[in-house]
């Protein structure tokens, strides 16, 4: 008797609000993007990938060159100078290293995520 009624309403709903709902439904259908649109949308966004990617591999090479630089000049004016910029670097790294690992800690995170 249930699956009976069931049906009834069921078909009664279908009768009186079914065509409106499709009416409905046709009316707000996501529209599928053109295929040149996209294409073209993609072939902007690598190019604007590519372009930050050498923007940031070129500011990297001029930091590394930097970097090296310094060491080298380091070096050459002293050797206490050297070991001791690098020990500096080193303890400045380990302090980083030790205060995000503990402010993850604090925030619930309990593995190290990259990213």
């Amino acid at each position: 008797m249930t699956d009976e009624k069931e049906q009834g309403d069921g078909q009664w709903f279908k009768e009186r609000i079914g065509s409106q709902l499709e009416r409905l439904d046709e009316a707000f259908l996501p529209r599928q993007p053109e295929l040149r649109a996209m294409e073209a949308f993609v072939a902007e966004s690598k190019r604007e990938l590519k372009k930050r990617f050498r923007r940031e591999l070129a500011l990297f090479w001029l930091l590394a060159a930097c970097v090296i630089g310094g060491m080298v000049w380091a070096l050459d004016r002293s050797l206490t100078l050297f070991v001791a910029l690098q020990a500096l670097v080193t303890l400045t790294a380990a302090g980083w290293l030790a205060i995000t690992l503990l402010r993850a800690q604090r925030r619930g995170r309990k593995q190290w995520k990259n990213g």
